[in-house]
């Protein structure tokens, strides 16, 4: 009776021990899905968002002082070909123009060394 009692304790032990295993599992696979998706979307929405950030960057701050601009209709098309490497030297040349928060010929002049790469970015389409 009592390795009955035993064996039916195991039992009823190991059912909760299962059930958590499968909800660790659910839980990981969730995350793991939902950081691929977050990477995915901030991936596809990189080259818009940048070229959008540094077009607001020149319209807001430079209105007005030395500077002239006009935004450019290819930045998106073109940077949708960029590698990672190239799409990294724009976006610290765009976060430093934004981190400046001013708009002059010193300063773009600043940012544009920083980032020498990542100015005027035209990126050949792959192939």
């Amino acid at each position: 009776m009592e390795t009955e009692t035993h064996a039916l304790q195991n039992n009823t032990d190991r059912a909760p021990r299962a059930s958590l295993r499968r909800t660790l599992l659910a839980g990981l696979m969730l995350v793991s899905s939902t950081a691929t998706l977050a990477v995915i979307t901030t991936t596809a929405g990189c080259a818009a968002n940048l070229c959008e950030r540094k077009n607001t960057f020149f319209e807001r701050r430079c209105a007005g002082t030395e500077l002239t601009y006009s935004p450019d209709p290819l930045c998106e098309p073109n940077l949708e070909n960029c590698n990672e490497g190239q799409l990294r030297a724009f976006e610290g040349y765009v976060q430093c123009l934004e981190a400046a928060n001013v708009c002059s010929m010193e300063i773009v002049s600043q940012c544009a060394a920083q980032h020498a790469p990542g100015v005027n970015l035209q990126c050949a389409p792959r192939g």
